[in-house]
């Protein structure tokens, strides 16, 4: 498995479709990571967005 991070800018540009080719372990770990980014664009753009699009 890659280390590197799941490319949430161009998932969040193509209107969030679920990343199948990446477990769903790893999704989670990467968004729970980023749900508690200071980083405004990170928690709220990508990660609070995917968490409730991919959720659907």
């Amino acid at each position: 498995m890659s280390a590197d991070l799941v490319d949430w800018p161009s998932i969040a540009a193509d209107g969030f479709p679920f990343p199948e080719a990446v477990p769903v372990s790893r999704l989670v770990g990467e968004l729970s990571a980023m749900l508690i980014s200071p980083d405004p664009v990170i928690r709220d753009d990508y990660a609070y967005t995917a968490a409730a699009r991919l959720d659907q």
